[in-house]
C-alpha cells in the first residue's frame, strides 16, 4: 500500500496535479475526488469546465502589497461556493515567468462578482507589481501581466 501511495504521488508531482479540499487542479484538466464502499479513495472523473462561466474582472497588486487582488464574476445562474483557476505569470515582453493554481472558497451569487485576496505573485513585497499599477512604483520593481484560466468551480 505504502508503494502504491508513493507511486501516486510521484505520478501527480509528475503531471502537475495536486489536491486541494477534495479535488484537484492539473494541466487543464478537473478531477474530483470521490468516496467508496471501502473509505474514501481518490478517484479521476474528467468534468469540463466552459471558460466563460466565471470571468476575471480585475486584477490588482501594487507595488509593496503584501497580497493580490482579483474580481470574478459568476456568469453561470448557479450560486457559486468555490472556484479553482491558474494565473500565468509573464514580463512584459510577453515571456512566461511563473504559473500559480488557486482553490479559494468565495461566495458568488448568479451574474454578481466579488472581490477576493490571493498570494501574492513575488517572493518580496517589493519586487514585482501589476503592470496596470498606477500608484508608486520603485525605478526597480518588475512589472508583469497575467492570464486567467478557469480550471473548476463549485
Amino acid at each position: 500500500m505504502k508503494r502504491f501511495l508513493l507511486g501516486l504521488l510521484v505520478f501527480a508531482a509528475g503531471y502537475g496535479i495536486g489536491y486541494y479540499n477534495g479535488f484537484c487542479v492539473g494541466q487543464g484538466k478537473t478531477w474530483s475526488k470521490a468516496a467508496s464502499d471501502e473509505g474514501e479513495a481518490s478517484s479521476a472523473t474528467e468534468k469540463s469546465v466552459a471558460q466563460g462561466d466565471v470571468t476575471m474582472v480585475d486584477f490588482q497588486q501594487d507595488w509593496g502589497d503584501s497580497r493580490s487582488r482579483i474580481s470574478l464574476k459568476n456568469n453561470t445562474d448557479k450560486p457559486i461556493g468555490k472556484v479553482c483557476f491558474r494565473l500565468v505569470y509573464s514580463d512584459m515582453a510577453g515571456r512566461q515567468i511563473d504559473y500559480k493554481d488557486f482553490a479559494e472558497k468565495v461566495s458568488i451569487d448568479p451574474g454578481m462578482a466579488r472581490q477576493i485576496e490571493i498570494e501574492r505573485f513575488g517572493s518580496y513585497m517589493f519586487e514585482y507589481c501589476y503592470y496596470k499599477t498606477t500608484g508608486y512604483i520603485s525605478g526597480d520593481a518588475k512589472k508583469f501581466k497575467i492570464r486567467y484560466q478557469l480550471t473548476d468551480y463549485k
